[in-house]
Protein backbone atom coordinates (compact mmCIF):
# COMPACT_ATOMS: atom_id res chain seq x y z
CA UNK A 1 0.00 0.00 0.00
CA UNK A 2 1.70 3.74 -0.75
CA UNK A 3 0.66 6.44 1.37
CA UNK A 4 1.19 9.85 -0.01
CA UNK A 5 4.06 11.24 1.11
CA UNK A 6 5.90 7.90 -0.76
CA UNK A 7 5.87 10.39 -4.02
CA UNK A 8 6.76 13.55 -2.20
CA UNK A 9 10.36 14.99 -3.54
CA UNK A 10 10.67 12.00 -6.16
CA UNK A 11 10.51 12.90 -9.82
CA UNK A 12 7.61 11.75 -12.13
CA UNK A 13 7.04 11.16 -16.29
CA UNK A 14 3.54 11.14 -16.98
CA UNK A 15 3.66 9.83 -20.43
CA UNK A 16 0.86 11.20 -22.54
CA UNK A 17 -1.22 14.66 -21.48
CA UNK A 18 -4.32 13.91 -23.77
CA UNK A 19 -7.80 15.44 -23.38
CA UNK A 20 -9.67 13.01 -21.31
CA UNK A 21 -8.56 13.71 -18.02
CA UNK A 22 -7.18 10.79 -16.56
CA UNK A 23 -4.06 12.23 -16.95
CA UNK A 24 -5.00 15.61 -16.06
CA UNK A 25 -5.77 13.89 -12.77
CA UNK A 26 -2.40 12.20 -12.54
CA UNK A 27 -0.63 15.47 -12.84
CA UNK A 28 -2.68 17.28 -10.46
CA UNK A 29 -2.40 14.36 -7.69
CA UNK A 30 1.72 14.22 -8.09
CA UNK A 31 2.10 17.94 -7.98
CA UNK A 32 -0.06 18.23 -5.00
CA UNK A 33 1.43 15.02 -3.22
CA UNK A 34 4.49 17.10 -3.22
CA UNK A 35 6.52 15.71 -6.10
CA UNK A 36 9.94 17.48 -7.21
CA UNK A 37 9.31 17.83 -10.83
CA UNK A 38 6.57 15.88 -13.35
CA UNK A 39 7.58 16.08 -16.64
CA UNK A 40 4.23 15.80 -18.89
CA UNK A 41 4.89 14.32 -22.27
CA UNK A 42 2.85 14.05 -25.39
CA UNK A 43 3.63 13.52 -28.99
CA UNK A 44 1.10 16.07 -29.73
CA UNK A 45 1.59 20.01 -29.45
CA UNK A 46 0.73 22.65 -27.44
CA UNK A 47 -1.99 23.76 -29.22
CA UNK A 48 -3.38 20.13 -29.78
CA UNK A 49 -3.32 19.96 -25.82
CA UNK A 50 -4.29 23.93 -24.67
CA UNK A 51 -7.60 22.47 -23.18
CA UNK A 52 -5.40 20.48 -20.73
CA UNK A 53 -2.78 22.85 -20.38
CA UNK A 54 -4.84 25.33 -19.15
CA UNK A 55 -6.03 23.51 -16.16
CA UNK A 56 -2.60 23.54 -14.93
CA UNK A 57 -1.27 26.37 -15.75
CA UNK A 58 -1.07 27.24 -12.06
CA UNK A 59 1.33 24.33 -10.88
CA UNK A 60 4.90 25.67 -11.46
CA UNK A 61 6.49 22.16 -10.77
CA UNK A 62 5.70 20.79 -13.95
CA UNK A 63 8.10 20.19 -17.33
CA UNK A 64 6.78 20.09 -20.84
CA UNK A 65 7.84 17.76 -23.09
CA UNK A 66 5.45 18.47 -25.94
CA UNK A 67 5.63 17.19 -29.65
CA UNK A 68 8.27 14.48 -28.88
CA UNK A 69 9.73 12.10 -26.02
CA UNK A 70 12.84 12.13 -24.71
CA UNK A 71 14.51 9.08 -23.99
CA UNK A 72 16.12 10.78 -20.75
CA UNK A 73 12.43 11.53 -19.20
CA UNK A 74 11.95 7.61 -19.23
CA UNK A 75 15.39 6.13 -17.20
CA UNK A 76 16.51 9.11 -14.92
CA UNK A 77 13.02 9.36 -13.00
CA UNK A 78 11.68 7.54 -10.12
CA UNK A 79 8.55 6.54 -11.85
CA UNK A 80 6.68 6.54 -15.14
CA UNK A 81 3.07 7.15 -15.14
CA UNK A 82 1.91 6.24 -18.81
CA UNK A 83 -1.90 6.56 -20.32
CA UNK A 84 -3.32 3.29 -20.10
CA UNK A 85 -3.77 3.05 -24.00
CA UNK A 86 0.03 3.02 -24.23
CA UNK A 87 0.78 -0.48 -24.70
CA UNK A 88 3.68 -2.30 -22.59
CA UNK A 89 5.63 -2.85 -25.88
CA UNK A 90 6.08 0.69 -26.08
CA UNK A 91 9.66 1.54 -26.56
CA UNK A 92 9.71 3.97 -24.45
CA UNK A 93 8.08 1.73 -22.17
CA UNK A 94 10.65 -0.64 -22.28
CA UNK A 95 13.59 1.76 -21.55
CA UNK A 96 12.10 2.38 -18.76
CA UNK A 97 11.67 -1.02 -17.32
CA UNK A 98 14.95 -2.16 -18.71
CA UNK A 99 16.33 0.72 -16.35
CA UNK A 100 13.99 -0.94 -13.30
CA UNK A 101 11.65 2.37 -13.50
CA UNK A 102 8.68 1.24 -11.80
CA UNK A 103 5.55 1.88 -14.53
CA UNK A 104 1.81 2.59 -13.06
CA UNK A 105 -1.25 3.56 -14.64
CA UNK A 106 -3.72 6.12 -12.88
CA UNK A 107 -5.55 2.77 -12.03
CA UNK A 108 -2.71 1.24 -10.83
CA UNK A 109 -1.66 3.82 -8.68
CA UNK A 110 -4.97 4.37 -7.23
CA UNK A 111 -5.25 0.98 -6.05
CA UNK A 112 -2.39 0.88 -4.43
CA UNK A 113 -3.30 4.18 -2.40
CA UNK A 114 -7.33 3.24 -1.67
CA UNK A 115 -8.20 0.04 0.31
CA UNK A 116 -11.90 0.44 0.64
CA UNK A 117 -14.73 -2.10 -0.66
CA UNK A 118 -14.76 -2.01 -4.54
CA UNK A 119 -17.04 -3.35 -7.24
CA UNK A 120 -15.12 -3.40 -10.49
CA UNK A 121 -16.79 -3.84 -13.70
CA UNK A 122 -15.21 -4.91 -17.33
CA UNK A 123 -16.62 -6.60 -20.59
CA UNK A 124 -16.30 -5.02 -23.89
CA UNK A 125 -19.43 -3.52 -24.06
CA UNK A 126 -22.26 -2.38 -21.29
CA UNK A 127 -19.51 -2.03 -18.95
CA UNK A 128 -20.05 1.73 -18.54
CA UNK A 129 -24.39 1.25 -17.98
CA UNK A 130 -23.62 -1.31 -15.84
CA UNK A 131 -21.36 0.70 -13.45
CA UNK A 132 -23.70 3.26 -13.44
CA UNK A 133 -26.32 1.26 -12.72
CA UNK A 134 -24.62 -0.56 -9.52
CA UNK A 135 -23.17 2.81 -8.29
CA UNK A 136 -26.85 4.24 -8.64
CA UNK A 137 -28.40 1.72 -6.98
CA UNK A 138 -26.03 2.14 -3.93
CA UNK A 139 -26.93 5.28 -3.64
CA UNK A 140 -30.36 4.64 -3.20
CA UNK A 141 -29.93 2.03 -0.63
CA UNK A 142 -27.91 5.06 1.84
CA UNK A 143 -24.49 3.92 0.60
CA UNK A 144 -21.67 6.61 -0.17
CA UNK A 145 -20.31 5.74 -3.69
CA UNK A 146 -17.01 7.02 -5.11
CA UNK A 147 -17.30 6.62 -9.00
CA UNK A 148 -13.97 6.03 -10.91
CA UNK A 149 -13.28 5.30 -14.21
CA UNK A 150 -17.70 5.46 -15.60
CA UNK A 151 -17.73 8.10 -18.40
CA UNK A 152 -14.13 9.58 -18.48
CA UNK A 153 -14.56 9.86 -14.63
CA UNK A 154 -10.72 9.67 -13.68
CA UNK A 155 -9.35 7.75 -10.38
CA UNK A 156 -6.80 10.03 -8.61
CA UNK A 157 -8.69 13.07 -9.48
CA UNK A 158 -11.19 11.33 -6.91
CA UNK A 159 -9.54 10.67 -4.00
CA UNK A 160 -10.18 13.66 -2.64
CA UNK A 161 -13.86 12.37 -2.22
CA UNK A 162 -13.14 9.14 -0.49
CA UNK A 163 -13.80 8.37 3.06
CA UNK A 164 -13.67 5.22 5.33
CA UNK A 165 -17.02 3.73 4.53
CA UNK A 166 -17.17 5.17 1.00
CA UNK A 167 -17.38 2.47 -1.74
CA UNK A 168 -15.78 2.14 -5.11
CA UNK A 169 -17.70 1.42 -8.33
CA UNK A 170 -14.78 1.29 -11.25
CA UNK A 171 -15.19 0.45 -14.48
CA UNK A 172 -12.05 -1.01 -15.73
CA UNK A 173 -10.89 -1.61 -19.32
CA UNK A 174 -8.39 -3.63 -20.53
CA UNK A 175 -5.62 -1.65 -20.77
CA UNK A 176 -6.35 -0.51 -17.14
CA UNK A 177 -6.66 -4.12 -16.43
CA UNK A 178 -3.56 -5.15 -17.48
CA UNK A 179 -1.16 -2.61 -15.06
CA UNK A 180 -3.46 -3.87 -11.86
CA UNK A 181 -2.40 -7.69 -13.19
CA UNK A 182 1.07 -6.74 -11.90
CA UNK A 183 0.34 -5.48 -8.52
CA UNK A 184 -2.09 -8.77 -8.31
CA UNK A 185 -5.07 -6.16 -7.10
CA UNK A 186 -8.43 -7.91 -6.46
CA UNK A 187 -11.34 -6.34 -6.26
CA UNK A 188 -14.68 -7.49 -3.69
CA UNK A 189 -17.04 -7.94 -6.47
CA UNK A 190 -16.22 -8.33 -10.08
CA UNK A 191 -18.63 -7.97 -12.97
CA UNK A 192 -18.13 -9.24 -16.34
CA UNK A 193 -20.76 -8.33 -18.90
CA UNK A 194 -19.58 -9.79 -21.92
CA UNK A 195 -16.42 -10.36 -24.40
CA UNK A 196 -16.28 -9.65 -28.13
CA UNK A 197 -12.75 -8.90 -30.20
CA UNK A 198 -11.74 -5.55 -29.77
CA UNK A 199 -8.47 -3.20 -29.38
CA UNK A 200 -6.98 -5.58 -32.13
CA UNK A 201 -4.61 -2.92 -32.90
CA UNK A 202 -3.60 -3.25 -29.68
CA UNK A 203 -3.76 -6.92 -28.89
CA UNK A 204 -2.07 -9.06 -31.15
CA UNK A 205 -4.58 -11.86 -30.89
CA UNK A 206 -8.25 -12.39 -29.01
CA UNK A 207 -6.32 -14.52 -26.18
CA UNK A 208 -3.67 -11.64 -25.26
CA UNK A 209 -7.04 -9.10 -24.90
CA UNK A 210 -8.83 -12.01 -22.43
CA UNK A 211 -5.76 -12.24 -20.91
CA UNK A 212 -5.93 -8.76 -19.72
CA UNK A 213 -10.31 -8.95 -18.96
CA UNK A 214 -9.09 -11.62 -16.63
CA UNK A 215 -7.29 -9.89 -14.72
CA UNK A 216 -10.21 -8.71 -12.72
CA UNK A 217 -10.98 -11.89 -11.32
CA UNK A 218 -8.22 -14.25 -11.08
CA UNK A 219 -6.75 -12.53 -7.77
CA UNK A 220 -10.11 -13.09 -6.40
CA UNK A 221 -10.05 -15.22 -2.93
CA UNK A 222 -12.67 -17.12 -1.33
CA UNK A 223 -14.27 -14.40 0.27
CA UNK A 224 -14.93 -12.75 -2.67
CA UNK A 225 -17.49 -12.51 -5.50
CA UNK A 226 -17.54 -12.95 -9.19
CA UNK A 227 -20.66 -11.84 -11.29
CA UNK A 228 -20.55 -13.28 -15.04
CA UNK A 229 -21.99 -13.38 -18.01
CA UNK A 230 -23.78 -17.23 -18.19
CA UNK A 231 -24.55 -16.42 -22.01
CA UNK A 232 -21.31 -15.99 -23.23
CA UNK A 233 -19.46 -19.59 -23.28
CA UNK A 234 -16.27 -18.26 -22.82
CA UNK A 235 -16.98 -15.55 -19.80
CA UNK A 236 -18.88 -18.47 -17.78
CA UNK A 237 -15.82 -20.09 -18.27
CA UNK A 238 -13.63 -18.00 -16.39
CA UNK A 239 -15.25 -18.89 -13.26
CA UNK A 240 -12.27 -21.80 -13.70
CA UNK A 241 -10.16 -19.43 -12.79
CA UNK A 242 -10.73 -17.78 -9.75
CA UNK A 243 -10.82 -18.40 -6.08
CA UNK A 244 -14.21 -16.10 -5.54
CA UNK A 245 -17.75 -17.42 -5.42
CA UNK A 246 -19.11 -17.14 -8.89
CA UNK A 247 -22.86 -15.92 -9.45
CA UNK A 248 -24.19 -15.93 -12.90
CA UNK A 249 -26.78 -13.76 -15.23
CA UNK A 250 -28.45 -14.98 -18.14
CA UNK A 251 -31.11 -12.68 -20.03
CA UNK A 252 -31.85 -15.91 -22.40
CA UNK A 253 -33.60 -17.56 -19.62
CA UNK A 254 -30.86 -20.44 -18.43
CA UNK A 255 -31.43 -22.20 -15.75
CA UNK A 256 -28.87 -21.57 -13.18
CA UNK A 257 -26.89 -22.67 -9.86
CA UNK A 258 -26.67 -19.49 -8.56
CA UNK A 259 -27.75 -15.96 -10.19
CA UNK A 260 -30.37 -14.60 -11.99
CA UNK A 261 -31.75 -14.65 -15.20
CA UNK A 262 -34.88 -13.08 -16.86
CA UNK A 263 -37.93 -15.77 -17.95
CA UNK A 264 -40.84 -14.61 -19.94
CA UNK A 265 -40.28 -10.73 -18.56
CA UNK A 266 -39.91 -12.21 -15.15
CA UNK A 267 -36.48 -11.68 -12.65
CA UNK A 268 -36.21 -15.32 -11.82
CA UNK A 269 -33.64 -16.02 -8.50
CA UNK A 270 -31.62 -19.25 -8.21
CA UNK A 271 -29.94 -20.16 -4.97
CA UNK A 272 -29.04 -23.84 -3.80
CA UNK A 273 -30.94 -25.82 -6.28
CA UNK A 274 -34.41 -23.48 -6.26
CA UNK A 275 -35.79 -21.33 -8.38
CA UNK A 276 -38.49 -18.35 -7.66
CA UNK A 277 -39.61 -15.63 -9.43
CA UNK A 278 -38.45 -12.17 -8.02
CA UNK A 279 -40.82 -9.66 -9.77
CA UNK A 280 -41.63 -8.57 -13.37
CA UNK A 281 -38.74 -7.53 -15.49
CA UNK A 282 -39.23 -3.30 -15.51
CA UNK A 283 -36.24 -0.28 -16.60
CA UNK A 284 -36.19 2.61 -18.29
CA UNK A 285 -33.23 1.27 -20.26
CA UNK A 286 -34.32 0.33 -24.31
CA UNK A 287 -32.54 -2.91 -26.08
CA UNK A 288 -32.23 -6.17 -25.64
CA UNK A 289 -28.29 -5.58 -24.47
CA UNK A 290 -29.64 -3.50 -21.49
CA UNK A 291 -31.30 -7.16 -19.91
CA UNK A 292 -28.40 -8.20 -18.94
CA UNK A 293 -26.81 -4.86 -17.88
CA UNK A 294 -29.89 -4.66 -15.73
CA UNK A 295 -29.31 -8.23 -14.23
CA UNK A 296 -25.80 -7.84 -13.86
CA UNK A 297 -26.20 -4.70 -11.46
CA UNK A 298 -29.08 -6.60 -9.74
CA UNK A 299 -27.61 -9.80 -9.13
CA UNK A 300 -24.54 -7.65 -6.90
CA UNK A 301 -26.97 -6.51 -3.97
CA UNK A 302 -28.49 -10.34 -3.86
CA UNK A 303 -24.91 -12.11 -4.23
CA UNK A 304 -22.94 -9.76 -1.74
CA UNK A 305 -24.65 -7.96 0.81
CA UNK A 306 -21.58 -8.01 3.07
CA UNK A 307 -20.97 -5.17 0.67
CA UNK A 308 -23.49 -4.15 -1.16
CA UNK A 309 -25.96 -3.93 2.32
CA UNK A 310 -29.37 -5.11 1.79
CA UNK A 311 -31.87 -2.81 -0.21
CA UNK A 312 -35.62 -4.14 0.28
CA UNK A 313 -37.15 -2.99 -2.35
CA UNK A 314 -34.88 -3.85 -5.03
CA UNK A 315 -37.41 -3.77 -7.77
CA UNK A 316 -38.18 -0.29 -7.41
CA UNK A 317 -34.64 1.19 -7.07
CA UNK A 318 -33.58 -0.53 -10.56
CA UNK A 319 -37.19 0.66 -12.19
CA UNK A 320 -36.73 3.69 -11.22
Amino acid sequence: MLKKDFFKGKRFTVFGVGLNGGALGAIEFLVQAGAREVIATDIRNRDELAPTLEKLKKYKNITYVLGQHRPEDFTTVDMVVKTPGIPWANEYIKRALEKKIPVETDASLFFQIVKNKTVAVTGTRGKTTTASLIAHMLEQGGKKVVRVGINRIGFLSELPHISPESIIVAELSSWRLSSLRKIEWRPDISVVTNLYPDHQNYYKSMEAYARDKQAILVFQTKSDTTILNFDHEEVRGWSQLTQATPVFFSASGQNLEHGMSLVSGEVVLHEAGTSHTLFPYETPLVGEHNKANALAARNVFRACPRVAGAIPNLQAVTSA
